[in-house]
């Protein structure tokens, strides 16, 4: 990521080398990221989804498919990006087990938080959807994480809807400790 700034088609050339998938993907975003022209972009954020679909569990397919999403979320069009959005969730749809499932759509739902408000409510609900079927420490650090995220945004009733779904007393209370200084700071 540092190497394709300071020396762009270094950069870029050693993302196209990498052969896993995970890591593939994300060095073609970073190249998509500094991209000067809108086509030379696009055609990297197609070679990274092309990547990511190449890996092996849903779960990591999604989830690292949030670096391409954010910049596709930026430079749009809105339908590409559901268009995008549709795809990835049939292909979470395909894990199996909850916790991955909603572990992948809290990271494009966070992708996407500062997206339109459309796109990024829509990957919301996935989440929450997702996590409130799952248990675990993961889950309640994401769903902390995400409330206090969407305190930020000024989503309260929304942050409140993740603070609900915390199952554990000391996680719940630290989201709304964080919450509350980020509402006194407003």
């Amino acid at each position: 990521m540092k190497l394709v700034v300071e020396d762009f088609d270094a950069g870029l050339g050693l993302a196209r080398t990498i052969t896993d998938p995970w890591y593939r993907c994300q060095g073609l975003s970073a190249a998509a990221e500094v991209a000067k022209t809108e086509g030379l972009v696009r055609q990297l954020l197609k070679e990274a989804f092309g990547a990511a679909a190449k890996g092996v569990e849903p779960n990591r397919i999604v989830a690292v498919s949030s670096w391409p999403l954010r910049i596709l979320a930026r430079i749009g069009p809105p339908d590409e990006v559901e268009r995008e959005l549709s795809r990835l969730h049939e292909v979470i749809l395909k894990e199996p087990h909850p916790v991955r499932r909603a572990d992948a759509l809290c990271s494009i739902a966070w992708s996407l938080s500062e997206a339109s408000q459309k796109h990024f409510l829509r990957a919301l609900d996935l989440f929450l959807e997702a996590a409130l079927e799952s248990h675990g420490w993961k889950r309640n650090r994401n769903l902390k994480d995400m409330a206090v995220r969407l305190t930020s945004m000024g989503l309260h009733d929304r942050a409140k809807q993740c603070v609900e779904g915390i199952e554990l007393p000391k996680v719940r209370r630290q989201a709304l400790r964080e919450m509350e200084k980020i509402s006194k700071k407003a």
